[in-house]
């Protein structure tokens, strides 16, 4: 009953696979944690850092116009373009924004930061300032209403420029591409996660299959166990394995041991194995005995157990064939295609 012939690679191929499968949500997962990731680092250091800061307020004025008695109207030839050059070119308004600039700023820092415009019609002023910290804003912004609202006594075109209201300096966010950034994170995160995921199933040296076994080590699985509480294995599995075990205890004198990476697992072997001939290795002399090597499924520990192995061999004990402990019924039942089983969408 126990074969030694090989399988082809595509079995690797489809252990591979449903592993993979069976991992898949962590793509995704990955994707939007970094995508997340990426937002709030976007947001918290390059946003919000120094130099990146900007505040804003705006401040509103009425304009009330004088009447010109050359032309018999108000003067109203003051546009929004006009007042946009006007504000640093005219003494009798820049001169005064210069004496109360905020320290460290130039009058031309001043201009780059101001933006005036006409609301609705001439009457109605709006002067926004941005700047890079709140102190300044709030002082260029102070400047500039202290100007106006003496330039609207002095010069013959007004009445008066009374000011209105002004906004709080906000925060506000400059070429705001935080959702590049999210969008960079996800993509890289479903790249690398795939890639990550792909390269960890490939390089995994744990054994899932009873090929895996023989593939891996050189030697059969006479034993599969399923884990407890677990789905069972496929029927066709559990009869072969049986098979197995009766040929091995007909051929053999005395107990078979049982030899793990440790007690625990050789006591769980025997007891998953329910057959009093079968007992754990402990500190038994192996010379010359019968012995299972004891793997546990899904147990990434493979360099460690080939030395346990060759360390076997070289007592010279007599080593038939394995045991794979703790496996999971419905990962084979699919590996297998076993019909009923229940299959993941997309599994050929």
């Amino acid at each position: 009953m126990m074969r030694e012939e090989h399988f082809g690679e595509a079995e690797d191929h489809r252990s591979v696979y449903l592993r993979t499968i069976h991992r898949i949500w962590i793509v995704p997962v990955s994707g939007v944690c970094l995508a997340l990731l990426f937002f709030l680092i976007y947001t918290a250091v390059i946003v919000t850092v120094q130099g990146q800061r900007q505040y804003e307020t705006t401040a509103t004025y009425e304009l009330t116009f004088a009447y010109n008695e050359n032309t018999r109207t108000a003067y109203d030839y003051y546009n929004a373009a006009t007042w946009q050059g006007l504000l640093f070119t005219h003494p009798g308004i820049y001169e005064t924004i210069e004496a109360e600039l905020p320290a460290g700023m130039t009058l031309e820092e001043a201009q780059a930061d101001t933006k005036a415009d006409l609301i609705s019609d001439i009457r109605f002023l709006s002067v926004t300032v941005t700047c890079d910290t709140k102190e300044k804003a709030e002082g260029l912004s102070k400047a500039i209403q202290d100007a106006l609202v003496q330039f609207g006594e002095s010069a013959e075109e007004f009445d008066a420029i009374t000011f209105l209201s002004a906004t709080e300096p906000e925060l506000v966010t400059v070429q705001d591409r935080s959702r590049n950034a999210a969008l960079l994170g996800l993509v890289l995160g479903l790249v690398f996660s795939a890639l990550v995921l792909w390269m960890r199933e490939i390089l995994d040296d744990a054994v899932y299959t009873p090929e895996e076994v023989r593939r891996r080590y050189h030697i059969p699985a006479l034993a599969v166990t399923k884990k407890q509480g677990g789905a069972p294995l496929p029927a066709f599995l559990e009869k072969e394995m049986a098979d197995n075990r009766k040929d091995l205890l007909e051929k053999t004198e005395g107990s078979v041991f049982l030899v793990g990476r440790s007690d625990k697992e050789e006591q769980a072997a025997a007891k998953a194995l329910a057959d009093p001939r079968f007992v754990p290795a402990g500190e038994a002399d192996l010379s010359g005995k019968t012995a299972l090597l004891v793997l546990v499924w899904g147990s990434a520990r493979g360099t460690r157990t080939e030395h346990l192995l060759e360390r076997l061999l070289d007592l010279g004990a007599k080593v038939p064939g394995a045991v794979l402990l703790d496996s999971d019924g419905k990962f084979l039942r699919r590996y297998y295609r076993e019909p009923g089983a229940a299959h993941t969408k997309g599994q050929p």
